[in-house]
């Protein structure tokens, strides 16, 4: 794919939100597969739905999280404070030790708390991060080209990729294009992105049909 270095720290996914798209917050079955841990903090959606996603597209989860490889946190933000949410991802770094945590979405966080607060959450998500050397993949919901959600995320993340789709194609036209990725020389060109079983798959768009979309 030409996308640059494949082994950055922290990921974000920016963009609009897609039905069953639990399969955009990356590989977790491919890491765990590698006997890596993972944790699953979810903000959106029940364990069980979440889990029910992946088996849908022929990701199924169970067997990583019965042999610990993978474990799924599944709340919503108004129920837990933020400092409850950072103390829990400290603990959760330092028993299980993950190589990868995952965060989806930060947008229900944000919109359950303060401007201030949310900031505040996210710096020290990042410090913790940093201070015990785990990577992360990190969801963000935005509307449209609305770029107003967490704007200081671009600091924080070591490559950004943004999500989009377009309606007025007859059938419905995903892509991804990578905004930033720190220290490489990646694509800035949109890639069409699709959900498949097995999990997403995606390719380079042609000029012209990219001009036309």
């Amino acid at each position: 794919m030409e996308l640059g270095d494949p082994h950055p720290h922290d990921v974000a996914w920016r963009g609009q939100r897609y039905e069953y798209d639990a399969p955009l917050c990356g590989p977790p079955d491919a890491i765990a597969a590698r006997g890596e841990r993972v944790v699953y903090y979810g903000f959106e959606e029940t364990r069980p739905i979440l889990l029910r996603n992946y088996r849908e597209i022929g990701m199924p989860m169970d067997q990583f999280i019965d042999t610990g490889h993978l474990k799924v946190i599944c709340r919503y933000p108004e129920a837990t404070s933020l400092e409850d949410l950072l103390v829990d991802l400290r603990l959760g770094l330092e028993e299980l030790k993950p190589s990868l945590i995952v965060l989806d979405s930060i947008s229900s966080i944000e919109h359950a708390s303060s401007e201030k607060g949310f900031r505040q959450f996210m710096i020290g998500v990042a410090s913790i991060l940093r201070e015990h050397g785990r990577s992360a993949l990190i969801t963000q919901t935005t509307t449209g080209h609305d770029d107003h959600a967490a704007p200081y995320l671009s600091t924080i993340a070591d490559a950004i990729l943004t999500l989009d789709y377009n309606l007025e194609s007859y059938e419905l036209d995903r892509t991804m294009r990578l905004i930033k990725m720190r220290g490489s020389d990646h694509a800035t060109h949109p890639f069409r992105l699709s959900i498949e079983p097995g999990g997403i798959n995606v390719t380079k768009l042609d000029p012209l049909s990219s001009a036309g979309t």
